[in-house]
């Protein structure tokens, strides 16, 4: 039956600050204290208890006292002085540590190390230096302690959160993109072609160059006209002047008068070529213009469009990555609602252990302490021990509690308190007192406890 013995009795010789300490223990005493003051051996003879049913500090290199050859630490466990089931015994030279003995019923045990199993079960933690571990420490305690190795699950719920992450800054940095972009409600939907527009100038300007060419070659008829008239005319001053002349000067002028002629005809044609009416390019030379400015906004809204294609794209795999996640939540939390908690309402999520859903630092410290004891108990085999050093740090309320549930849990605590002698005895109640490396006996306890009688009478 699990946490049915009880640590009977300890003798420590030799053991770091123990130079000798032997007491019996009152089996039915939830908590036991030991005082003395600072140096005098308390964490040593706790130190000495762990390291016969567990192991040696590994920090303490030789744990044999300075005016010791050897250490010898000898434990009794049973129901009661008389009925002692179990001797464990552990030696230290200043080589190194001796084999472990354990007696059962008188004989000595071959299986030392399954019988310390047997008693001690799969822990030996103390609930003060549990209350005090880092959250991810506690957390790592107490996922052992259930044998529920939950790094799987916290492995994919950070990837799926990473992931998630990322989907999310995709996605964002899209939208702001999109928004960025312009976008025109006159755009075209299909990208336009100045070509045929250039071919209607072109031919526009063409049309406009022949008018311009007729009104000048009209222009230069009509010099040309006027000059040969002028000619003509100079030809009659020439009759008067030169009779002799006059024949050669009618053919001249004859010859005058047709090329005059000549050079009238095909005037009509032009004349109605130049009264033609002018084209004005001005309008198809804008329309040029805005057919840039039309496919430039196309093209914006084509880019906007990708780009909102792309974030609705982030939008959808952010969605998937945030299902991804709660699936591996859901599976974390189906793996905890299986796993057998020491405590109800105990629980961790990925960084820390958690009380009734809440962090484990905001429980109440009597909250604090029952969870811890009830961690410390939860895997125990039939000794039901529990080690706490730095006692002087808690309370009396807090020792009550710890008292009460050790009690309630049929746990034996052993506790170390800093006490210290004045004129009129120890400032603090214990259960034992440790002076200079030794316990203090009964004469010494007399003699302390008389003393002030003494000085009465």
């Amino acid at each position: 039956m699990n946490g049915d013995l009880k640590l009977i009795g300890v003798k420590v010789k030799g053991y770091k600050r123990l130079e000798l300490f032997e007491c019996a223990i009152d089996p039915d005493k939830g908590i036991v204290t030991v005082g003395g003051q600072n140096g005098a051996g308390k964490s040593s003879l706790l130190d000495a208890i762990l390291a016969a049913l567990v192991r040696p500090d590994p920090r303490t290199k030789s744990p044999v006292n300075a005016n010791s050859e050897k250490a010898d630490i000898m434990l009794a466990i049973g129901t009661s002085e008389t009925e002692i089931e179990y001797k464990v015994w552990r030696g230290f030279t200043r080589g190194g540590s001796l084999a472990i003995k354990v007696q059962r019923g008188g004989s000595l045990l071959q299986d030392s190390a399954g019988a310390l199993n047997d008693l001690l079960g799969k822990t030996f933690v103390d609930p003060i230096q549990f209350i005090e571990m880092q959250p991810r420490d506690q957390r790592k305690t107490l996922a052992d302690l259930i044998g529920l190795d939950v790094t799987s699950f916290d492995t994919a719920i950070q990837e799926a959160k990473d992931s998630e992450k990322r989907a999310d800054q995709h996605q964002k940095s899209l939208e702001a993109k999109v928004q960025d972009l312009p976008w025109h409600d006159d755009a075209p939907e299909e990208e336009l072609s100045a070509a045929e527009l250039s071919r209607a100038l072109t031919e526009a300007l063409a049309h406009n160059q022949k008018i311009d060419s007729a009104a000048q070659e009209i222009e230069a008829k009509r010099r040309e006209s006027d000059r040969l008239i002028a000619a003509a005319a100079e030809c009659d001053r020439e009759i008067e002047r030169l009779r002799e002349l006059i024949a050669l000067q009618e053919q001249k002028k004859v010859e005058y008068r047709t090329q005059s002629a000549e050079a009238l005809s095909g005037i009509p044609e032009l004349e109605t070529l130049a009264t033609a009416e002018k084209i004005d390019p001005s309008h198809i030379t804008t329309k040029i213009g805005e057919i840039e400015a039309l496919n430039n906004k196309r093209r914006d809204n084509q880019a906007r469009l990708r780009a909102r294609d792309l974030w609705k794209e982030a939008e959808d795999q952010l969605k998937v990555a945030i299902e991804k996640r709660k699936e591996a939540e859901s599976a974390k939390r189906a793996a905890l609602a299986r796993a057998k908690f020491p405590v109800p309402d105990l629980g961790f999520d990925a960084d820390q252990v958690t009380y009734k859903g809440y962090p484990f630092a905001q429980a109440s410290g009597a909250e604090q302490i029952r969870v811890a004891v009830g961690i410390a108990l939860a895997m125990r085999g039939r000794l039901g021990l529990l080690l706490i050093k730095d006692a002087s740090k808690l309370d009396n309320a807090t020792l009550e509690i710890l008292a009460a549930e050790a009690n309630r849990l049929g746990a034996q605590v052993i506790c170390e308190i800093v006490a210290n002698q004045t004129d009129d005895g120890w400032d603090k109640d214990c259960d034992f007192y440790i002076v200079d490396g030794h316990m203090e006996s009964e004469e010494e306890r007399a003699a302390r406890t008389a003393r002030p009688e003494e000085s009465a009478s």
